[in-house]
């Protein structure tokens, strides 16, 4: 396995569109989409974590107060 480069470009893209798309997903399928977000809290991964925190402030999501606080719960 090859070491991951953080910082590099590619990975930054990767990054900031998962900061964007993982809320589509969840907003379409909640159940799945807030089950996978809980599960990826408890990763404890900065960049996961920064992730989970972009998504969960998009207004598409504001109609699930209950399930963002319990991902919100977790990674704090």
């Amino acid at each position: 396995m090859l070491p991951l480069d953080r910082k590099c470009e590619d990975f930054r893209t990767l990054r900031r569109t998962l900061g964007y798309t993982l809320s589509v997903v969840t907003a379409a399928l909640p159940e799945k989409g807030f089950a996978f977000m809980c599960e990826c809290a408890l990763w404890n991964d900065t960049d996961i974590n920064w992730i989970l925190r972009e998504n969960l402030k998009k207004k598409r999501l504001a109609k699930f107060p209950q399930q963002i606080a319990t991902v919100t719960e977790l990674l704090t």
